[in-house]
């Protein structure tokens, strides 16, 4: 008895693997029908990590089945038994069939054989996916969690990147995840890229990780729209009789923004932060229309990101020189850095603002002024036309407040039948949210509001200690303050 070698033993996880079989004769020639055995067949499958489980078989599922086998019937005739099992785990396994001598009358006869038996291994995979696997955080582009760059497929919930953006002059690097795993050294193993459309797209396989995995950098050289599709899998040999080939297509635009945007304060330039600074309102000059509050006597990030077109972020811009420009920021605001303004401006699309200890407004504002030597000379002119067009810029008014306060920072309470403390804030904005971790000891009487966000009122409620905590979602980012109010007898 054997498994015919009609089916891929080898599927994505997520979908079905089919198995059949039939009878053999000790010369080699294959029964030309045996399926009234079928129901005589019991099917089996081991595996330590339980990656497969077997599906009913329903009559849809044999005429399914069937369709995949006419083109095999001439060779192996017709299968004298089938299953399906449904792969929702990765890893091997191996598949048994038996089919015991004794429930079929017409074998009995058969010396020294009980049971006939057939075996073979089956595998699941993840789907092959690209994962950026560089951060462009500082580049013009935007920021990417590098510490996923190990993580199990699980970790990075099958999410790969599908299009990847990128100016002319500058590259970013991509690690391939999932696909098959190499079978065993008598079956060939691939892992191919092609880029398809003009080859003005250099792809270099930098190299391997320590888990196995292929990082590849991509570097744009010129404008325009590519593709590269990556294989990688098995193909025929022992054990294994159909390929099995994962594909992927990545879109690489190597083109030009439309406009950029300022990110102020933020840790990093995620993609959410990205969205939220492009939909902004903006006045004709490019210049945001409500202000940016933020605490003084503190060094905020400041950062430029490229968008395109279509709204998407690029992942690197490295290649686009910047200026940047403090207007009304004399007594308010410097610029961390010891170089001067020309030298530094060109190199980074990020930077650091050291505010004073002042309040006041202050507006930050960069443009794109030019390429760097990295652009291609003969694609230059077309690029430079393109900047004089598009006038890059942004512009973020900043306005300096002090540090959130609450005063006094230790206010006891005599506790009695409304017995209360008026507490005092200072800095900060109006916009203000307070709140007693332990509302069985002290309750807010009397808020902050808006038209008098100075003070507010606690109550005692019981024997204790509270922590009172303000909080100002005004600022970027948001920040609070706490005073400790005890309740004594």
């Amino acid at each position: 008895m054997v498994i015919l070698p009609i089916f891929p033993v080898e599927v994505v996880i997520g979908t079905q693997l089919h198995a059949a079989l039939t009878l053999r004769t000790l010369n080699g020639n294959y029964y030309s029908s045996c399926d009234a055995f079928s129901t005589s067949v019991r099917w089996k499958v081991s595996s330590e990590s339980r990656s497969f489980k077997f599906m009913n078989t329903t009559d849809l599922l044999a005429t399914d089945i069937f369709r995949h086998v006419d083109n095999s019937k001439p060779q192996y005739g017709h299968p004298c038994a089938w299953t399906s099992l449904f792969a929702f785990g990765v890893g091997r396994a191996v598949l048994h069939a038996s089919l015991s001598i004794e429930s079929v009358p017409y074998f009995q006869s058969l010396d020294q054989i009980s049971t006939l038996k057939a075996v073979s291994s089956i595998a699941a995979y993840y789907p092959l996916i690209a994962y950026q696997a560089g951060n462009g955080d500082q580049f013009g582009g935007y920021w990417v969690d590098l510490s996923k760059i190990d993580a199990t497929f699980q970790d990075l919930d099958g999410k790969g990147l599908d299009e990847l953006y990128l100016v002319p002059g500058s590259m970013m690097d991509v690690l391939l995840l999932g696909g098959p795993e190499r079978w065993d050294q008598k079956v060939e193993f691939i892992e191919t890229i092609d880029v398809l459309g003009e080859q003005n797209l250099s792809v270099v396989q930098l190299h391997e990780t320590s888990s196995g995995r292929r990082l590849y950098k991509v570097v744009c050289q010129t404008f325009g729209k590519f593709k590269l599709l990556f294989s990688r899998g098995n193909l025929v040999g022992d054990d294994h009789p159909k390929p099995a080939i994962a594909n992927l297509e990545l879109a690489v635009i190597c083109g030009f923004p439309s406009s950029i945007v300022m990110i102020v304060n933020e840790p990093a330039s995620k993609l959410d932060v990205i969205e939220a600074a492009t939909n902004a309102d903006r006045n004709p000059a490019r210049l945001r229309v409500s202000p940016i509050s933020v605490s003084n006597g503190c060094t905020i990030r400041i950062s430029a990101v490229s968008i395109h077109a279509t709204g998407r972020a690029f992942a690197n811009s490295s290649s686009l020189c910047l200026r940047w420009e403090l207007s009304g920021c004399g007594e308010l605001a410097f610029w961390n850095d010891t170089n001067s303004v020309k030298q530094f401006d060109g190199a980074k699309w990020e930077r650091f603002l050291v505010l004073k200890n002042a309040s006041g407004l202050c507006i930050v504002r960069v443009a794109v002024i030019g390429f760097s030597e990295e652009v291609n000379s003969h694609r230059y002119e077309e690029a430079s036309s393109l900047l004089e067009v598009a006038a890059l810029t942004d512009a973020m008014p900043l306005q300096l407040v002090a540090s959130l306060r609450v005063l006094p920072e230790f206010a006891l309470i005599a506790f009695y039948p409304e017995a209360e403390v008026n507490l005092s804030i200072t800095g900060g904005t109006c916009f203000l949210d307070a709140y007693i971790n332990d509302t069985q000891v002290a309750g807010i009487v009397q808020p902050p509001e808006s038209t008098e966000c100075s003070h507010f009122t606690v109550g005692a409620r019981g024997l204790g200690m509270a922590l009172v905590i303000v909080r100002d979602s005004g600022l970027s980012p948001p920040a609070s303050a706490s005073a400790l109010v005890p309740s004594l007898d």
